[in-house]
């Protein structure tokens, strides 16, 4: 973001027009990941300002056009609960929640991704197109993992692919015990995960572990997206599906990053902590010296070995960019391009600020062409590619992932090649429910056989039928026999007299009762939780 404002403010070629004769800057929150610290930080902005050296605040707001952000869902929502009210154009970059969507509760939100509720859509559709209809799905709490199983649910019942197991994964758990959990329900191996992106590595490596090849196929939102650098141990995942929201890589932010002097550039409090990732050393001045490794002077970050610009980098840039191109634009009709500062009627009047931002077009796809940023609800108008992690026909032991299909936001031109699918070790597919109460359960309103019995029924004609309806005949007339004889018997061994009590008798009414003679009642308990899955009898402890 840092990069696009410097790029805007030398007036070259397309941004020459943009506020022009003025100078643009920012300011950084840092949320700490934190809903409440994000409020409160926006808060003391608007009200105080930029906190300096001395002490003191220098007042900003009535110099703000926008907000860029935030990365994670549960943030920019609790951003926007605070901006809206405000009327201030906030641009999110990673953050996908559905709920996000809602221009009632949240109208001056808009973003440079795609929603979930598309990329639910996508995922149900690679379910489809490999024949099955039996899932479980694995999500993060919070707003971005409950708004994707919700996305999922809603998508999975119109298609009608039944959700058997839905797991909640909380920040610090035990992420081992997420397998357990899905191997309650072993035939529905097809398993959609909705992770946070920092929770993504850990899930993942936990199950690795463990898992067993060709356990489960999982499919992975764009959270999870496209990360060979973290998946290359992790070799029982092979077969899984991802999704990525991609757009076109700016290769200026390349050069950018390539001339910036980790030494010398102290102002951004994260660069040498990236630096230190990315090379594996430490720079004398750092608290963490875990590494053996003492960074060198002349690093350059496109020198990591691992480096690539990060998948939300070109989101995040456009973000910047077409906030300040059309609050430029509102500006100039607003307040009259030579206005010295912002006039009453821009932050009078929002929703014409929203609708010159709203219909701003890029070149995102870096083809020439220029389309809309945004859709008219103001999300995202960027489709999904769909990857498969395989190993690489070069060198088994790398894993690479390979573009296996697309799901563009055009639904009719979806397309997953399944013939370079790769599934995953020892898989067979489809996955099916297994058994009559299993279906039963998951499509209560249909015919609930499963598929290899509902075979066994079509293959085996009338005669089946007819021997089947005889021996049913049979059994019945039998079991009707013997109850006649047994009452016969009792009969002839008790004879009816005044002998025995009858069922009015007051005697035979079942009573307990406590110590001080009141009468105890008390409900049956014995209903165990019966898994149609495994036909096991299950108690779920684990709460």
């Amino acid at each position: 973001m840092e990069f696009a404002v410097k790029e805007v403010n030398r007036r070259i070629g397309k941004y020459q027009n943009i506020f022009p004769g003025k100078k643009i800057g920012y300011a950084f929150i840092n949320s700490c990941n934190q809903p409440l610290v994000v409020q409160s930080k926006i808060l003391e902005l608007l009200q105080k300002g930029v906190l300096q050296k001395d002490g003191t605040f220098t007042p900003i707001s009535h110099k703000l056009v926008g907000w860029i952000g935030a990365y994670g869902s549960s943030i920019s929502l609790a951003a926007s609960q605070i901006l809206s009210k405000f009327g201030y154009i906030q641009i999110a970059y990673a953050s996908t929640a559905a709920v996000l969507s809602d221009r009632n509760e949240h109208p001056y939100f808009m973003r440079t991704c795609t929603p979930d509720d598309k990329q639910a859509k996508a995922m149900i559709k690679i379910i489809q197109t490999m024949q099955s209809n039996y899932i479980q799905v694995v999500y993060s709490e919070g707003t971005y993992g409950e708004g994707g199983r919700d996305a999922i649910r809603k998508e999975a019942q119109l298609a009608k692919i039944c959700i058997r197991n839905e797991i909640v994964v909380k920040e610090g758990e035990v992420y081992y015990q997420i397998l357990n959990k899905l191997r309650v329900n072993p035939s529905a191996k097809i398993v959609i995960m909705f992770l946070r992106s920092h929770v993504v590595d850990l899930v993942t490596s936990a199950i690795n572990e463990k898992m067993d090849y060709g356990e489960f196929m999982f499919i992975g939102s764009e959270a999870w997206g496209y990360r060979p650098d973290q998946f290359q141990e992790k070799k029982k995942l092979v077969g899984s599906i991802t999704l990525a929201l991609r757009m076109a890589e700016n290769d200026n932010f390349t050069s950018y990053l390539g001339d910036l002097n980790v030494y010398t550039n102290t102002h951004d409090p994260w660069l040498r902590e990236y630096t230190e990732k990315k090379f594996d050393c430490y720079f004398n001045t750092s608290f963490d010296k875990t590494s053996e490794n003492p960074c060198n002077e002349n690093l350059r970050l496109t020198d990591a070995p691992s480096f690539k610009q990060e998948i939300w980098t070109p989101f995040a840039l456009n973000a910047m960019l077409v906030l300040l191109s059309g609050t430029s634009d509102a500006f100039i009709e607003l307040c009259g391009s030579g206005s010295p500062s912002l006039c009453d009627q821009f932050r009078l009047k929002p929703d014409t600020v929203r609708n010159r931002v709203l219909q701003q077009t890029f070149d995102i796809a870096n083809d020439g062409n220029e389309i809309r940023m945004f859709d008219d609800n103001g999300d995202g108008n960027v489709g999904y590619r769909i990857y498969n992690i395989q190993r690489s026909p070069l060198d088994t032991n790398v894993l690479i992932y390979e573009q296996v299909g697309q799901s563009p936001l055009d639904e009719a031109n979806f397309k997953l090649e399944t013939e370079t699918l790769v599934k995953p070790d020892g898989m067979v597919l489809p996955a099916v429910c297994p058994n009559t109460k299993a279906c039963s359960e998951c499509f209560p309103n249909e015919n609930n056989t499963p598929n290899d019995v509902r075979e066994i029924s079509v293959d085996g004609n009338k005669t089946v039928t007819t021997v089947l309806g005889a021996f049913v005949g049979v059994l019945t007339l039998a079991v009707t026999i013997l109850v006649g004889c047994i009452l016969m018997m009792k009969r002839n061994r008790y004879p009816d007299d005044d002998t025995y009590l009858d069922a009015t008798d007051p005697y035979l009414t079942p009573s307990d009762t406590n110590r001080d003679g009141n009468t105890v009642y008390q409900r049956s308990t014995d209903s165990p939780n019966n898994s149609a899955d495994s036909g096991i009898t299950v108690r779920d402890t684990n709460i």
